[in-house]
């Protein structure tokens, strides 16, 4: 089971590679008529927070269980933190085979061979950072044309003033074609904030703002569809 994983896992990493094609499955989200599983997401106080005596410590319960699945032992999906507060729970319907292909942390957990692979309700815990997250997109002028605009996206942060100013994303930046109805991935990269407000990419599509404007096959009926994917590698620890 373990090498039917790995190898999955693989394939995935090449299909999700810059520049691939990703499938698109909007109309299959939160929907029971595409779901095998319901997954519940629990938001906790972090270490020091509300009412918490756990050691989430800044960190999610999700990091812990993947690094102890990199690790070679089991995954408990349902592991608890006794004494921490549940701060939000989100109930969502689920496909385990799309979450498996778009996120190795699923792939791993449904894949295992343990009992947490046939739940047909995971619980998955995320413990509460405190940081707030924002995009922004627009154009600006470009720095050696300085007739030429480009398209820019970033992800901004407003800093819990308790959190130390040093967080680690994986961020990866897609746009839709009409022509495939499917998101295509043109950015995929880690950000580092030590300090800063806002991170991301510059020239989100590298082509001249006239072309860009023209091309029929990003703006469907007029509107440019952006997907943005983020997910927490390295957290702040909570300052005392």
């Amino acid at each position: 089971m373990a090498g039917g994983s790995a190898a999955a896992e693989a394939e995935m990493d090449r299909d999700v590679s810059r520049g691939a094609v990703v499938p698109s499955f909007e109309f299959a989200f939160d929907s029971p008529n595409f779901s095998d599983r319901v997954l519940r997401i629990e938001i906790v106080a972090g270490d020091n927070g509300p009412a918490s005596s756990g050691d989430v410590c800044g960190g999610s319960i999700a990091d812990h269980l993947e690094e102890t699945a990199e690790k070679g032992h089991n995954i408990d999906s349902n592991i608890t933190i006794d004494g921490t507060s549940v701060l939000t729970v989100k109930t969502l319907h689920v496909n385990s085979a799309i979450l498996a292909a778009r996120c190795p942390f699923f792939l791993k957990l449904f894949s295992n061979g343990m009992k947490e692979s046939d739940q047909t309700h995971p619980r998955i815990r995320i413990a509460d950072s405190g940081q707030e997250f924002r995009l922004m997109a627009g154009c600006e002028m470009d720095d050696f044309t300085s007739n030429s605009l480009r398209f820019f996206l970033y992800l901004l942060i407003h800093w819990d003033p308790k959190c130390s100013k040093c967080l680690t994303l994986d961020c990866e930046f897609a746009a839709k074609r009409k022509s495939s109805g499917k998101f295509v991935t043109l950015y995929d990269n880690e950000l580092t904030f030590n300090d800063e407000h806002g991170l991301g990419c510059a020239d989100l599509f590298e082509m001249p703002w006239s072309m860009f404007i023209a091309d029929d096959d990003l703006f469907i009926d007029g509107v440019l569809h952006l997907r943005a994917d983020v997910a927490v590698v390295g957290q702040p620890k909570l300052q005392t």
